[in-house]
């Protein structure tokens, strides 16, 4: 496990909902800036690292629904690229993740180099 900074409010532990009601407390790190991944860890490409789900910003600000607002994804390793969508984590269209690789833009690989 590793220690990293938290994507969705950029490390500050706040999140602006509204001009009108100003900052509340980050729900993805519970106002501590930080959060913890599982190594290896990689950049989420689904949202690019923001944490913040695509197409959904500036109408909401939502928490990308593959990294969970972390930003990295955590990936077994050996992993390939995906067959489906070719690394880039997205439907043909961009608005939806990958179903085969969940958003991660890789899978893991079948062959693992253990034989039995």
């Amino acid at each position: 496990m590793m220690l990293h900074k938290c994507a969705f409010c950029q490390g500050t532990g706040k999140v602006r909902r509204s001009f009108k009601h100003g900052f509340s407390t980050c729900q993805v790190c519970s106002g501590r800036g930080m959060n913890y991944v599982e190594e290896p860890a990689v950049t989420c490409v689904f949202c690019g690292g923001t944490g913040i789900q695509p197409n959904a910003y500036p109408y909401a600000l939502l928490t990308c629904s593959v990294c969970s607002g972390k930003g990295v994804v955590t990936l077994k390793e050996p992993s390939i690229l995906c067959p489906d969508c070719s690394g880039a984590g997205r439907t043909v269209d961009g608005r939806l993740y990958c179903l085969t690789c969940k958003g991660k833009g890789r899978v893991e690989s079948k062959e693992s180099g253990v034989k039995v």
